[in-house]
């Protein structure tokens, strides 16, 4: 799942990720991710629905109708082989939209 930053993070390593940027934290635990949620360093951004990306139209009609999903975060935090086998395409075409829609929304914070 992606968070939106609400406070610098820094890691031990020597890592840091910088307030308001859009971060994968699948390096922490789900305690450590409750933790963030629940102090407000993190949240969940609200995203908008696949149909407002451009030329996303038709394409976001068949993952509603067939997939059920509607917005950039449920697209996101799909399984991009079950994305791929419900509309009989490729899995490497799944992965090229997903990375699409987090570029959207990395560029439009």
């Amino acid at each position: 799942m992606i968070y939106r930053l609400l406070d610098n993070l820094s890691y031990k390593d020597g890592r840091f990720l910088a307030v308001g940027t859009l971060q994968r934290l699948d390096d922490l635990s789900d305690r450590v991710i409750g933790i963030l949620l629940e102090n407000g360093a993190i949240a969940v951004p609200a995203t908008p629905p696949l149909s407002t990306l451009p030329g996303w139209e038709t394409r976001a009609r068949r993952l509603e109708r067939s997939c059920e999903i509607v917005t950039i975060m449920e697209l996101l935090d799909a399984d991009p082989a079950r994305i791929a086998a419900t509309l009989r395409t490729r899995t490497d075409t799944v992965k090229a939209w997903q990375a699409e829609a987090e570029q959207f929304i990395q560029s439009s914070k």
